[in-house]
């Protein structure tokens, strides 16, 4: 990233802790409008930062997927993501976001398209977990459960802390008839 104004960064690292910390909790709109509000300070403070862009597609896409399908929320998320890439037309990021965002029920689960959006994301910044995660939930969705296994197994190399991936493990085990290892 090119340098960024101190108090720019500082609000996009609160936002995307409070971003964080919504989605777990599920369904905390408030909390991801308070995120959304440090993101949007994060723009005006620094123009020319990219990331928070990614950031607010990323909480508004998955309010879109899990519980709210207004299509203003993906529209801005489109918004979003297009200004980061305008900003950076490298940033792993936002191939990301895009790739989460065109692969949803409302667009018709247009899996290669959004494979190849997560494999570009993969390819800019190796070391990007999420990627390898998203691209083992397409996978799992359909049907190609070994190919969902090394993506996983990839996403738990990169970042052995991460609590998305073992359940998925764990369901496609249990797919496979691998009770013992599934447990």
């Amino acid at each position: 990233q090119p340098a960024v104004n101190g108090a720019a960064y500082d609000a996009y690292l609160r936002g995307i802790y409070i971003g964080r910390r919504a989605s777990v909790q599920q369904a905390a709109r408030g909390a991801e409008d308070s995120a959304i509000a440090y993101l949007d300070q994060a723009v005006e403070l620094d123009p020319r930062f990219a990331l928070p862009h990614t950031a607010i597609a990323q909480i508004l896409t998955s309010r879109f997927f899990n519980y709210d399908p207004n299509p203003a929320w993906e529209e801005r998320a489109f918004v979003e993501i297009e200004k980061a890439l305008a900003l950076d037309p490298n940033l792993a990021e936002a191939y990301q976001q895009k790739g989460n965002l065109t692969w949803t029920k409302a667009n018709g689960f247009p899996h290669d398209v959004a494979v190849r959006l997560h494999r570009k994301a993969a390819a800019l910044k190796p070391s990007f977990v999420d990627p390898h995660a998203s691209l083992g939930s397409i996978y799992m969705h359909v049907g190609l459960l070994d190919r969902a296994l090394a993506e996983y197994d990839t996403a738990l190399t990169l970042d052995p802390t991460t609590t998305f991936v073992p359940p998925r493990i764990a369901r496609i085990h249990w797919y496979q008839g691998k009770y013992e290892e599934s447990l």
